[in-house]
């Protein structure tokens, strides 16, 4: 049977990429001293989505995926679309880069397996395979929700792991939320986890709580954390799709949601290289919130245009099509 395209998930996949780009601006920007202190004030924003954003591709992901292949089609499928594009996106960074923390063979196993900037490459291609086995056993979601505890446990008695393990716990839960759905199909469904979403956040602001955010970092603290964790992620991510589904159809969104891997494997490199010529040459003054806001934007959204470059310019060749996933 063909696949039909939901135009909405591009959407939302568009909208999700742009906000990664976002993030990823204000830190990068802090990170090479531009108003590092006004760029925290004119991007606190950022929380809304924050809470919730790389989990809804996890959501979106367990949507689309057929998990009824056969195992080894199955596995050779995520190597191709997911493992492949982590090992050319980490070589291009690090070449980059000049090779710069290169220390010998030693050094070769961590520039593949422990990227924090291809993190969700990996988390995402070991969610696959747990979940594959997982999706066979009785109690799925029990099972799916148990492993994200571990990996809010080991966060907050352990700490980080190599390999992404607690990230890959934490966000594997999110594929099993994706496939049930399927089974969701209702607007006052969505609308109504929507709103609780929107109160839920609203609260924990104002009582200036910890926010559970997970992405390449985490921020779960404490045992409470990992409740609130689930439930701010499951309802933005359904806020997300609510969003998307009103707006149902925009050409340029849904080109974004089309070229997500290109544009996520690429645009730390771009934003980086982008900012850093802004901090040397002191071409620019901005010293005001105001100004500081539409330096963040015009970066954001000119990479954002130049990682999409970069994505269709690669669509153009056989070879690279093979080295960014696309297998077909």
């Amino acid at each position: 049977m063909k696949k039909v395209r939901l135009h909405y998930l591009d959407v939302a996949k568009g909208i999700l990429m742009t906000c990664l780009l976002f993030h990823h601006c204000a830190n990068i920007m802090g990170e090479v001293k531009i108003q590092a202190e006004l760029i925290e004030h004119v991007s606190a924003w950022n929380i809304i989505f924050l809470v919730f954003f790389m989990q809804a591709f996890f959501t979106i992901t367990g949507y689309c995926t057929n998990f009824d292949k056969g195992f080894k089609t199955y596995f050779i499928t995520n190597i191709k679309t997911l493992v492949v594009p982590a090992i050319f996106f980490t070589f291009i960074q690090k070449a980059i880069g000049g090779f710069e923390d290169f220390y010998g063979l030693q050094t070769i196993f961590k520039y593949i397996f422990d990227n924090i900037s291809v993190w969700f490459l990996w988390a995402l291609f070991y969610s696959k395979i747990i979940y594959w086995y997982v999706r066979k056993m009785p109690y799925k979601g029990l099972i799916m929700l148990s492993l994200l505890c571990i990996g809010g446990l080991m966060k907050i008695h352990i700490g980080s792991t190599p390999c992404f393990i607690e990230n890959t716990f934490l966000c594997a839960f999110f594929l099993w939320i994706g496939e049930k759905l399927k089974q969701v199909p209702t607007v006052k469904c969505y609308t109504i986890v929507s709103l609780i979403f929107f109160i839920t956040l609203a609260v924990l602001l104002i009582m200036d709580m910890n926010m559970p955010i997970v992405t390449a970092g985490i921020s779960i603290e404490t045992h409470l954390d990992i409740l609130l964790y689930v439930w701010l992620s499951t309802t933005g991510t359904m806020a997300i799709l609510l969003v998307s589904k009103f707006i149902n159809k925009n050409d340029f969104l849904e080109l974004i949601g089309r070229h997500t891997l290109v544009i996520y494997g690429f645009q730390a490199v771009v934003l980086r290289t982008v900012l850093k010529g802004v901090s040397a040459t002191h071409l620019f003054a901005f010293d005001t919130k105001a100004g500081v806001l539409l330096l963040y934007i015009i970066v954001s959204i000119g990479c954002l245009l130049l990682c999409l470059g970069i994505s269709l310019l690669l669509n153009n060749w056989y070879v690279t099509r093979w080295l960014i996933g696309k297998h077909k």
